[in-house]
């Protein structure tokens, strides 16, 4: 994947969104990486507890968790980490930020491994 795909796949996703859940999803990426049933599961799962609440449709819950899958098969979670982190766009909340910052912090510390 490119920088330039990867820009597009945060576009998609929403740059907040993939602050804040780009390390939820890193972290269950292994669950369900090679088993369709299970990303399906968690894709739902995504919608019902967050998407919901943030009036999202299901169908706008798995485009933005696919862009974050696609970044995270294309090799350029760190980049997207990077993006997020260095956003100027006052719709990136700190919230964001933070997680961003939390998941680079994990995957400097090797508390997690990128696919």
């Amino acid at each position: 994947m490119t920088y330039e795909q990867m820009l597009r796949k945060i576009n998609t996703a929403g740059t907040w969104f993939t602050g804040v859940f780009m390390g939820e999803i890193v972290h269950r990426y292994p669950d369900f990486a090679n088993d369709t049933a299970a990303k399906t599961a968690f894709i739902q799962y995504m919608h019902n507890e967050y998407g919901m609440k943030l009036e999202y449709t299901y169908d706008s819950t798995k485009t933005k968790c696919y862009a974050i899958i696609s970044i995270i098969e294309g090799h350029r979670v760190l980049d997207a980490i990077d993006h997020v982190i260095q956003s100027n766009d006052k719709r990136v909340s700190d919230d964001a930020r933070e997680n961003a910052n939390a998941l680079l912090d994990e995957i400097i510390n090797k508390k997690i491994n990128l696919p």
